[in-house]
């Protein structure tokens, strides 16, 4: 029914605990979303490394319509996390270059 699309959401039975979300149309709703979301993302100059791949994993395409947004949360979660660590270390990396040394001080103030 209109009000009620779809049975909700049941975790599978195996060891994953992979959440399946059973909706109408599920391996349409699938594609368009792909579709959709690689068309907003080409606005971004890094595509391929920052959003593109999280999509493009085989786990996250290959999933079952079902399990496909357990599979595209977890692969966007772990790409997020990686781009903040990567871009931490490299601020931090600037900021220790920026930093003169001891000697370049001392050569500074004679």
């Amino acid at each position: 029914s209109a009000g009620a699309p779809g049975r909700g959401a049941t975790l599978s039975g195996d060891r994953r605990r992979a959440v399946r979300m059973h909706m109408p149309l599920a391996r349409q709703w699938r594609d368009l979303y792909v579709s959709w979301n690689l068309a907003f993302t080409t606005a971004y100059p890094d595509l391929p490394t920052r959003y593109g791949a999280p999509l493009l994993a085989p786990c996250v395409l290959g999933a079952p319509p079902e399990e496909f947004m357990f599979h595209r949360v977890l692969a966007l979660h772990t790409h997020m996390c990686l781009y903040v660590l990567r871009r931490s270390s490299e601020h931090a990396a600037r900021a220790d270059e920026a930093q003169p040394t001891a000697a370049a001080a001392a050569a500074a103030v004679a």
